[in-house]
């Protein structure tokens, strides 16, 4: 008995630190919407179709900060690389304008037989965290055409 439950949790263990937990997969139905977080420089994988979809990076956040007053909102746009398994891949930019109320459709971009939305981008900047490094996750509406 002993040895069982040791094998199992051997087994468990192998099976756990092997799991590449940055690549998820959700599957896509035509004409239904979802919504992914994804954090930056993670994955997820479009189902059926088997696109990948990474967040490759914030090229720019300009937002102003909840806690300041500005007299331009600002923006933050983020980079999507797509990935067909077939063969070809596409960077393309999404961007959100500051002040905005979340979740807000903000670009949308459509590839692959998919239509992909910036929602929201977190953590939204505060000006006595500014020198703070920051995690980005993105909320994004994905539909499959």
């Amino acid at each position: 008995m002993m040895r069982r439950i040791l094998t199992i949790a051997v087994i468990s263990f192998g099976l756990w630190s092997c799991n590449d937990l940055s690549v998820s997969a959700v599957e896509t139905k035509p004409g239904e919407k979802i919504e992914v977080r994804l954090q930056e420089h993670k994955d997820v994988l479009l189902t059926p179709d088997n696109v990948l979809v990474t967040f490759s990076d914030v090229a720019q956040d300009s937002r102003c900060p909840s806690d300041v007053v500005c007299v331009w909102a600002g923006m933050a746009e983020i980079v999507l690389k797509l990935e067909r398994p077939q063969g070809g891949s596409e960077n393309d930019t999404l961007r959100i304008s500051g002040l905005v109320k979340t979740p807000y459709r903000a670009s949308t971009i459509d590839v692959f037989g998919y239509r992909i939305s910036l929602l929201q981008l977190d953590p939204y900047p505060k000006f006595e965290e500014r020198n703070e490094p920051r995690v980005y996750e993105a909320l994004l509406e994905i539909e499959k055409l």
